[in-house]
Parts: C-alpha cells; structure tokens; sequence
C-alpha cells in the first residue's frame, strides 16, 4: 500500500512479518512496511481494515494488476 494502514482483528488472529494479532489487536503498517498477513492456522480471522492509498500486489498478483488494472 502507498499509505499507511489500520487493521482491527474483530476475532481470530493474524501473523505478518511486524508480529502476530489477536482479537482487540490493532496493527499499524506504514507504505514502507512491505507484508502478508496470514491468518493463523485452524481458525478463521474477521478484521477490519482502513488504509490510505492504494494497494501494491507484489509477485504473480502484481503482475495481473499490471495488466489488468
């Protein structure tokens, strides 16, 4: 993402490159925080997230959006 985001784990958890969130967790990753949350194995993880900018898909997925967008 070429701006910050804000992501509220509502239920379930997630692990990411910063560390690992669980409900009422809030992570913070700024556009020079390259990540892939994960959600954490045997469950499923609701969470809200607000960023600013737009998304940078890297990979097989960023070529698509290359092509496709």
């Amino acid at each position: 993402h070429t701006g910050p985001e804000y992501t509220l784990v509502v239920a379930g958890g997630f692990t990411d490159e910063s560390g690992s969130y669980g409900p009422g967790d809030l992570s913070i990753a700024g556009p020079e925080i390259e990540h892939r949350p994960i959600a954490d194995a045997g469950e499923v993880c609701f969470a809200l997230a607000v960023r600013e900018g737009e998304l940078e898909f890297k990979g097989a997925l960023g070529f698509l959006q290359k092509i496709f967008a």
